[in-house]
């Protein structure tokens, strides 16, 4: 057996997860997926919940009390239900006093950029003249804006890739380096 083989035998014995391993791995992963909010952001998320479920209950209101036609009833009822379902994550984070950032942020923008869709499409089937310059920036703008919370979310979502598989990584070479004999002792 030659040094690199011996040494590429050490190697992958120490690969191996002990609990220890797992244990800082699951308290490294957990910190990074997660952030846990100051009691300033924590009131300024309960504040967005009561103001978010006002807005839904006032659009659920309006489309069943104002709405004359059955597109503006349910274009009402569908952005209400959007309000309503964006509020929910939100009240997570409130009760919780945590951000789970693997998931709530994506679902939200994911949220946002449908429902947007929604009416923008809802506005370009009401409007009845294309030369209309204010439906198209009525549509634009928040498609715009949708769009780009969308790839700020994916492009968010990949650092935290790269992040986890680089804690990954530190963790195994930490351990793989614990595992290994050391010379002269």
């Amino acid at each position: 057996m030659n040094k690199h083989t011996d040494f590429r035998d050490r190697l992958i014995s120490a690969q191996q997860f002990t609990p220890a391993y797992r244990e800082r791995y699951r308290k490294g992963l957990e910190n990074m997926l997660s952030k846990r909010l100051t009691t300033m952001q924590r009131a300024f998320v309960w504040m967005l919940v009561v103001v978010g479920f006002a807005v839904a209950a006032g659009l659920g209101y309006a489309a069943v009390r104002y709405a004359t036609t059955p597109g503006e009833r349910y274009g009402l009822a569908a952005l209400a239900v959007l309000v309503a379902a964006i509020t929910a994550i939100r009240l997570m984070v409130a009760l919780s006093g945590r951000v789970h950032l693997r998931w709530q942020p994506t679902t939200i923008a994911y949220i946002t950029f449908y429902g947007v869709l929604v009416f923008a499409v809802g506005t370009l089937i009401a409007a009845s003249n294309w030369n209309n310059a204010t439906a198209a920036a009525v549509v634009i703008v928040p498609l715009l804006l949708a769009v780009t919370k969308l790839v700020l979310t994916h492009v968010q979502q990949s650092e935290l890739n790269v992040r986890e598989k680089l804690l990954e990584l530190e963790l195994k070479l930490s351990e793989m380096n614990e595992a290994l004999p050391r010379k002269g002792g």
